[in-house]
């Protein structure tokens, strides 16, 4: 004879969505997406788009415990309308708290696009 037993496991509910749009035109470190309390996020796909006739270099960084890591910098080349996919942030988890923060090197209008999925903890 077998015994089966089975155990209940909490499911966490995942939520995709998309975490935050807008236009930066500063220097400086400028917040786009905190984590909210009680949640973990997964980034799927963070997208840049320059809306000037210039190149301009964009910081990614993260803080956490009011610590800004730089993550990366990349550069989108000049034109109206270049889009460019930023890979190097798939999949990188956001706890609860923490901050994804960009700046670009000249006062140069670009689009962001930060979409994911948020997990509750």
């Amino acid at each position: 004879m077998y015994r089966l037993w089975l155990y209940e496991v909490p499911i966490m509910a995942r939520t995709p969505k998309n975490l935050a749009i807008g236009t930066i035109a500063a220097t400086t470190l400028t917040s786009i997406y905190t984590a909210p309390s009680g949640i973990n996020t997964t980034i799927s796909v963070l997208r840049f788009t320059n809306n000037t006739d210039d190149n301009i270099s964009i910081v990614i960084s993260k803080e956490s415990a009011s610590t800004d890591y730089i993550q990366d910098t990349i550069t989108l080349p000049a034109g109206i309308s270049k889009a460019r996919i930023y890979h190097g942030f798939q999949r990188e988890v956001v706890n609860a708290g923490q901050i994804i923060k960009v700046q670009a090197d000249v006062a140069s209008s670009f689009n962001y696009d930060l979409s994911g999925s948020e997990v509750e903890v």
